[in-house]
């Protein structure tokens, strides 16, 4: 029997009703797994599953069908997140870069020692991405909205007339006559959206924007702001505000980056732990003043120490610190049973993180569409280099 084809519309509604089942799984902030006792709200069943698996089989749960003792709904959440994941995938294929693309045998950008591999890997795809499309629509001027330090604008301007605009007076002052400031964020994307939208399309024809940084939104808890397309607003979600700790969670480590060593595993699990402890402690003492966690974390060599370091740095005597640290210990051997939950915890949220993502987008690509727009969303970069890597593309139908 043939598999029945989705287009987007069915995309969609799959990651509705998919994100809608799990919100135990975003709608809090992760700082609270001890103190809320979010383990609680995980079945037990998973847990239980979860917790006795080694890392080697933790890093293969996303991309292998699990084991047959796996509890039933586990396998279901399973199925579901890989079929979003698979059909995503799919979608983004479809929309192929032109033939041309191939033409390109040699390096399209000039050698910068100060480039990341990361950054490097960004500015040679997109350069490519735009020459062909630029060359096809007869585009001979780019304005990079964010340009940062002008990486990528330093490499057009070999083949078109750039402009750069960024918020960051500081990123300005390499290219002063080419940049003026804007201030850009989280808002960036759909605020350039939105203006594509009303834009002359003989005057600006093609926009290229690749998102980040979703949680940096603002106007996030008002539902109409929220929401671009009325595809999104017909729905029964529309009613939902997807809170920060999901738009955070959507711009977070792409799930091909799961996998990971034994070391670098327990040094994730007692990073979330420390703080998750360190919230438990400011729970029960709610008169401690603030102190910047991850400082204190990188001094920290043994958890069960962190009460009285904390106590030591914020200047306590020692009748302080001794108090400090009998109520840490006292909640550390409390909560110590829940730690074997950490990791379970963090590999469903991973399996999360694509339909997160993928419902903003999409939300975003019928906003184009309903606006007169031929859009589509097309991975630019390998994720597991750089884990932004969807790119909307849109033009005149």
């Amino acid at each position: 029997m043939t598999e029945k084809s989705w287009n987007d519309a069915d995309l969609l509604s799959h990651i509705v009703d998919f994100v809608l089942k799990h919100k135990f799984l975003y709608d809090c902030p992760n700082i609270k797994f001890l103190s809320n006792n979010l383990w609680e709200r995980i079945p037990r069943s998973w847990l239980h599953y979860l917790e006795k698996l080694s890392n080697e089989e933790l890093n293969s749960f996303p991309f292998q069908k699990p084991a047959p003792n796996c509890p039933k709904t586990l396998l279901k959440f399973h199925a579901a997140s890989n079929e979003i994941f698979t059909r995503h995938f799919n979608l983004c294929l479809t929309a192929v870069l032109p033939d041309s693309l191939s033409q390109f045998t040699t390096s399209l950008i000039q050698t910068n020692a100060s480039m990341t591999i990361k950054k490097r890997h960004e500015v040679e795809n997109l350069t490519a991405l735009l020459m062909v499309y630029c060359k096809h629509y007869s585009v001979n001027r780019i304005v990079d909205v964010g340009c940062g330090v002008g990486h990528l604008i330093s490499q057009l301007s070999r083949h078109f007339k750039v402009i750069g605009i960024d918020c960051n007076e500081k990123f300005c002052q390499r290219a002063r006559k080419s940049c003026v400031s804007l201030h850009g964020c989280g808002d960036l994307q759909p605020t350039l959206l939105r203006l594509f939208s009303k834009l002359n399309r003989n005057r600006v024809p093609l926009i290229f924007t690749v998102p980040c940084c979703y949680h940096k939104m603002s106007n996030l808890k008002k539902e109409m702001s929220h929401w671009m397309s009325n595809e999104i607003k017909r729905r029964c979600i529309s009613c939902e505000v997807l809170p920060v700790t999901a738009l955070r969670l959507a711009c977070q480590k792409h799930i091909s980056s799961w996998p990971s060593s034994d070391q670098d595993r327990e040094k994730h699990t007692k990073n979330f732990i420390s703080r998750a402890l360190l919230e438990c402690l400011y729970d029960r003492h709610n008169d401690l003043p603030p102190f910047p966690c991850r400082k204190l974390n990188s001094h920290l060599e043994d958890m069960k120490n962190i009460g009285a370091k904390l106590a030591y740095q914020l200047g306590m005597d020692e009748n302080g610190i001794s108090r400090i640290d009998r109520l840490y210990r006292m909640i550390y051997a409390d909560q110590e049973p829940y730690f074997a939950y950490v990791e379970p915890f963090t590999l469903l949220q991973t399996m999360m993180q694509t339909p997160l993502e993928m419902f903003i987008l999409l939300d975003r690509l019928f906003f184009l569409r309903e606006h007169g727009c031929s859009a589509h969303i097309l991975s630019v970069f390998n994720s597991k280099i750089s884990s932004r890597h969807l790119c909307i593309i849109a033009s005149s139908s």
